[in-house]
């Protein structure tokens, strides 16, 4: 049985009070401080919520507790300049232009279903098209722990030189991702 999502964006978004991925920054970063940078344009942030019309599928699975307006996933997606020594080696000038993938985050209830490579699939499509309008090096992230960094590294992304936890997907993997 497949549970369906639509990614949305943040604007006219439900109830955010309900959402618990298990990690207190990340539950608080989405219900206290999403809203500030989306209205300051800092960030723009993604919902998964249930696709419209299957709430009986998620009921049938399990699910009694999802309604149309329960946030399942989130992730969040800026402009970022990142140094050098914050990237694996390679060639590159003193800092490279790059989008930020700034938190990504499951709910509790939709955890190890898939949710977290979906939002991680479309956070780089996303930033591969950005990548044809403006020019980015690739897509950096700042993993919470290490857990995150191996399920990050999973998708190539590699290990900054200075914080196993800061992981870049150049520009090369990200459009493979993104076309594949």
């Amino acid at each position: 049985m497949t549970l369906e999502v639509d990614l949305v964006p943040f604007a006219g978004t439900p109830s955010r009070a309900d959402f618990d991925c298990g990690n207190a920054s990340l539950n608080d970063w989405l219900r206290s401080h999403a809203s500030q940078h989306e209205k300051s344009g800092m960030s723009r942030t993604t919902l998964a919520v249930p696709k419209k019309g299957t709430l009986a599928t998620w009921h049938a699975a399990g699910f009694e507790d999802v309604d149309d307006t329960t946030i399942l996933g989130f992730f969040s997606l800026s402009a970022a300049q990142i140094p050098l020594d914050q990237l694996p080696q390679g060639k590159h000038p003193k800092s490279v232009p790059a989008i930020r993938m700034g938190r990504l985050a499951v709910h509790r209830l939709a955890q190890g279903r898939g949710f977290g490579e979906l939002l991680l699939m479309e956070a780089i499509a996303r930033a591969a098209e950005t990548s044809a309008a403006i020019g980015v090096g690739g897509l950096f992230v700042d993993a919470k722990d290490e857990k995150a960094a191996a399920f990050y590294a999973k998708y190539g992304f590699q290990p900054s030189l200075d914080d196993p936890l800061k992981l870049w997907l150049s520009l090369k993997n990200l459009l493979q991702y993104s076309s594949g």
